[in-house]
């Protein structure tokens, strides 16, 4: 069977397809990952086929563009470079499609897939790690403080969902999305849908959360081909940097806090700046985990360092806690290292995914009119000084040791056909 794999968006969103690949492979199927140049290197190295969908420089351009986190211009510029590539990714699926011998598994936004299953006929599970994915007006999406949750009635819960689509979504992104894709639709006489965003998107047949049902479980208003498989875990292989190369006696002997923005956030000097300052405050070691060396102070204090890149789930291991935008494969991986999180969302699911992880009691989350050192800092000593969350740590950690989220995942695809 040939199994085409569509991710978008960055190394932490593809990260879980190549190890998905990598299973499907290794049960006897031709993989084919067809996703942005940028990141073929990581693909093609561990013996997966590669298509390109879009050349490295739009993914670069894109991650560096001023309004890549604006909460309401962000939004606009990431639907322009979906839209975009959806032409190419079709014409690649096209070109790749064996007709009785080709399902498909790619993210929600994956625009094309979704056309090749209604114009070729092809299997689509509808796959991503983004809890936005499966939305729900029972489940905190992570679009109002926790003071505001905490206050909103029950009815307030029930219009939440169809208001924001109103004053948020459809003027911003609906009416973005439904002309272009509806005109693309009807070069192969397919009649208009009216609602692209919010139903179109996810394949009739399957539809895979991968995170594990204790960190957002079954909805009632979830479809009924909507299951959650679990967490699935892949790190790159290290080859450039890895933790040994910071020896404990750089740090007399104190365990580091690591600090990360994300694999594709380029322009962050506050977040480290304010990294710095929280390890000042503790007396503590920190890592700055980043690949550009712009957004890093200069000079860095004497127990702080820069790593351009190093496997996560490694470094991990040997880090006492980390300070993140909320991101889910960051959040998987602290949670199988047993670490506590302080969490500064500026975007898309870190707001959801840090009160999730502050309500099972490992992470707290600070607003981002409140991120200054000193509040970072107090956040990292509660966390660390609580038993409880010890406790709580050491408990999410171990429901790793016997997760079957990438078998389960491979048999829903599997079955596809």
């Amino acid at each position: 069977m040939r199994v085409l794999l569509l991710p978008l968006g960055s190394l932490g969103d593809v990260n879980p397809f190549i190890g998905l690949g990598l299973a499907l492979q290794k049960r006897g199927h031709d993989v084919v990952v067809i996703a942005n140049s940028y990141f073929e290197s990581p693909i093609k190295q561990v013996g997966l086929g590669f298509a390109s969908s879009a050349p490295a420089q739009n993914y670069v351009n894109m991650i560096h563009h001023p309004d890549m986190w604006h909460p309401t211009r962000g939004p606009a510029l990431h639907v322009a470079a979906l839209l975009a590539v959806m032409p190419r990714a079709f014409s690649m699926i096209k070109e790749l499609h064996q007709p009785g011998n080709t399902v498909i598994a790619a993210m929600p936004l994956a625009l094309a897939a979704r056309v090749a299953q209604e114009v070729l006929g092809i299997p689509l599970a509808t796959v991503g790690p983004n809890t936005l994915m499966l939305r729900s007006v029972h489940a905190a999406q992570g679009t109002a403080s926790d003071d505001l949750r905490s206050r909103v009635s029950a009815r307030w819960k029930s219009i939440r969902l169809p208001l924001m689509h109103r004053i948020f979504r459809k003027p911003i992104i609906e009416d973005l999305v439904s002309p272009e894709v509806n005109s693309f639709r009807a070069k192969f006489g397919l009649k208009p849908v009216l609602s692209i965003w919010d139903s179109w998107t996810q394949s009739l047949q399957r539809v895979i959360g991968l995170w594990p049902e204790w960190f957002y479980g079954p909805q009632p208003d979830w479809p009924p081909q909507a299951v959650v498989t679990g967490f699935i875990e892949y790190d790159a292989p290290a080859s450039v940097e890895a933790p040994h190369l910071i020896p404990e006696s750089d740090f007399g002997g104190k365990i580091p806090i690591v600090f990360t923005a994300g694999t594709a956030c380029f322009d962050a000097p506050d977040f480290f700046a304010a990294a710095c300052e929280a390890c000042d405050v503790l007396n503590s070691p920190g890592i700055l985990l980043t690949q550009q060396e712009n957004p890093v102070p200069k000079p860095l204090p004497r127990m702080i360092r820069h790593i351009r890149f190093a496997p996560l789930g490694k470094l991990l291991a040997h880090a006492a806690a980390i300070v993140h935008r909320g991101g889910i494969g960051t959040a998987a991986r602290a949670l199988k290292a047993g670490i506590p999180h302080v969490i500064l969302p500026i975007a898309f699911d870190g707001f959801g995914n840090a009160d999730r992880l502050a309500r099972l009691g490992i992470a707290k989350s600070i607003e981002r009119r409140h991120v200054t050192g000193y509040n970072v800092a107090a956040a990292i000593r509660e966390l660390l000084e609580s038993q409880i969350v010890s406790d709580r740590c050491r408990h999410y950690a171990n429901k790793f040791e016997h997760s079957t989220a990438l078998e389960r995942t491979c048999d829903y695809i599997e079955a596809l056909l």
